[in-house]
């Protein structure tokens, strides 16, 4: 599983239990990536705009992505 599939497999699951799984492994998953992504950015240099450009993106992604996950696991909370 790629790692920017994590938070949105439980979107394509039809067992909820399988899906709640999901997006428990992409809560646990998603943070390391994000410092990973980040500290690559870090080491960038400045002069290397286009891949500093992507990983920023991909930062911002898998930001949004842990944002996805973390509210849907707290409305499955509140459903359950």
């Amino acid at each position: 599983m790629g790692q920017h599939d994590l938070a949105f497999t439980a979107l394509s699951c039809v067992d909820a239990e399988t899906g709640r799984q999901a997006l428990e492994q992409g809560r646990a998953e998603l943070p390391g990536q994000i410092a990973s992504s980040q500290r690559e950015l870090d080491a960038r240099p400045p002069q290397n705009k286009a891949r500093r450009e992507r990983l920023g993106w991909q930062v911002e992604n898998l930001a949004r992505g842990l944002a996805y996950v973390r509210e849907r696991l707290g409305a499955l909370r509140t459903e359950g």
